[in-house]
């Protein structure tokens, strides 16, 4: 419990906007903390002489941190970007980091409080929404050394938009973009939070390979694209004799035993 002391009752108007927006980043926190991730530091809260403020605002960085056996996530709220051309400030950025390597994976959630409806009834997310997605997912960036060299970190970026009827959206193709793009939209609304659970569990359990195996190919030559529709076997071959027979006549023993 808070100790709530007479300075924190004098609440500011706030829009509508900007409450959706931290309802989503705690909403998300929520989902991670379900998922079994334990809260290593808690960034959103800060002590101040009247008590405990929660650091939730406009233009102002906050971060939370999870750990598990296998990931370290910082859950980013108005992260700035400075890059070379212009800054970026998404809502919420999500970093995965694997503990055992230096593997990072960022994703970007940026919520909006407004919707489009088609001509057949259809709600969905505004369009030029869905395209602030593609320019965070494309201009953010990192340093790879000292030197003026960039590599892309963003996997994906996703619109988080008021919407309430998951199973019909399901059809929208901003969610099928998802797969197809890793970029794309969720509904987010207290009751209406399925969708985006399954696609965070999703990215926060799959392995550094197979998340750059879904990444858009940035030329024929990328590593992790060129085998991507391969089926690949990795065996043990007792010696080079039984290796040659293998390589020779396309196929693979093991003793029925095993």
């Amino acid at each position: 419990g808070l100790d709530l002391g007479e300075g924190l009752f004098k609440m500011t108007p706030k829009k509508l906007y900007s409450i959706y927006e931290m309802w989503c980043y705690i909403k998300i926190h929520k989902i991670l903390i379900d998922m079994g991730y334990e809260v290593e530091e808690y960034g959103i809260l800060q002590y101040r002489d009247s008590g405990m403020h929660l650091s939730l605002l406009q233009d102002s960085e906050a971060k939370m941190i999870y750990t598990s056996s296998r990931n370290k996530l910082e859950l980013w709220y108005n992260k700035s970007y400075n890059l070379p051309t212009t800054n970026q400030r998404p809502d919420t950025v999500l970093h995965i980091r694997n503990v055992n390597g230096n593997d990072k994976r960022t994703y970007i959630f940026d919520a909006k409080y407004r919707v489009s409806i088609d001509n057949n009834g259809i709600v969905g997310p505004v369009e030029e929404d869905i395209n602030v997605m593609h320019r965070y997912r494309d201009a953010i960036v990192s340093k790879i050394s000292d030197d003026f060299k960039y590599k892309y970190e963003t996997f994906g970026a996703y619109l988080m938009f008021p919407c309430n009827n998951e199973k019909q959206f399901q059809n929208h193709k901003f969610y099928k973009s998802t797969d197809e793009v890793n970029v794309g939209a969720f509904p987010m609304l207290p009751g209406s939070t399925k969708l985006i659970r399954k696609h965070l569990g999703k990215i926060v359990n799959q392995s550094s390979l197979e998340a750059k195996s879904e990444r858009i190919i940035l030329d024929e030559y990328d590593d992790y694209a060129k085998f991507n529709l391969e089926n690949v076997m990795v065996v043990n071959v007792q010696d080079k004799k039984h290796l040659k027979a293998y390589l020779e006549n396309n196929f693979y023993h093991t003793p029925m035993k095993r």
